[in-house]
């Protein structure tokens, strides 16, 4: 499953002001779907919306972001790529200052 592992003390603070800025409307390519365990998930918009979903799982010294699918859901495997690609280029330009570096696993 692809997943972007961001090496940081902070990940629940950059996981917390992501949510906040979907949720604010600042990142308008995103939303917010709250699973029934009641976590916080992020789809894409469009054409995209609900074709998979981005988990955060905070660690001390990182923050995962992986991209799943709703239990019922077929598998996506081009969705989650892409989910994981378009939100890269959305850390870079939006929360560069939490992090020095990241990394892509396929």
């Amino acid at each position: 499953m692809p997943k972007i592992i961001i090496r940081t003390s902070e990940g629940s603070d950059l996981r917390d002001d992501i949510i906040r800025a979907v949720g604010d409307g600042e990142l308008p390519t995103w939303q917010i779907r709250t699973g029934t365990n009641k976590i916080d998930y992020l789809t894409h918009t469009g054409q995209w919306a609900d074709r998979a979903l981005l988990s955060f799982d905070v660690y001390d010294d990182k923050l995962e972001i992986v991209a799943v699918k709703w239990k019922e859901q077929n598998e996506d495997a081009a969705a989650k790529k892409y989910y994981v690609g378009r939100f890269t280029e959305m850390l870079l330009i939006h929360f560069s200052d939490y992090f020095t570096n990241f990394a892509v696993h396929k």
